[in-house]
């Protein structure tokens, strides 16, 4: 009654399976970090203005409540992506409604989280509304990067789907 499916030896790389290699590495399907430490220990912070950066480094220190941590518990996972925050000005009547934001692309691995200069926007930015909107922010890259990863995926499975069927001989 059909094939023994238990006893099938299956390529274990998908490359061999597939024929194509997966995107692992600079895009965003990337091996997760070990642990929680070693994902916020990561995060570069180097482009904001000091004031950010010291709320950032205290989020990065908080037991179980870090941003890893947060992540995590959204997630359910580490999250297999890098982040990166960084500053840029936005002026006019659109800067004055947009505080932080997901870049909309991937470079080697980081999701970026732009925070606006605009000054008055930032003028009355406490510790505590800069540290939630860090956590906001932290949880929309997630959501960005898993997005990115699903289409990437459906595209290869696409390709290898279509590699497949037009190698075999119909009728």
């Amino acid at each position: 009654m059909g094939d023994d499916w238990s006893n099938a030896d299956y390529p274990v790389n998908p490359s061999e399976y597939y024929g194509i290699e997966p995107p692992v590495g600079s895009g965003p399907i990337m091996a997760p970090p070990k642990s929680a430490e070693e994902f916020d220990e990561e995060i570069d912070d180097t482009d904001l203005p000091d004031c950010m950066g010291s709320v950032l480094d205290t989020l990065k220190t908080l037991k179980g409540n870090s941003v890893a941590n947060i992540i995590q518990k959204f997630a359910g996972q580490l999250p297999g992506y890098k982040l990166k925050f960084a500053q840029e000005l936005i002026g006019g009547d659109e800067g004055l409604a947009q505080v932080a934001w997901v870049k909309n692309e991937m470079i080697d691995g980081y999701v970026t989280i732009n925070f606006n200069t605009h000054r008055d926007v930032i003028q009355n930015v406490t510790d505590l509304a800069a540290a939630t909107t860090i956590l906001h922010e932290s949880v929309h890259a997630y959501l960005y990067a898993t997005t990115k990863m699903i289409l990437q995926v459906r595209q290869l499975l696409t390709q290898s789907f279509l590699k497949n069927i037009s190698s075999k001989k119909l009728g």
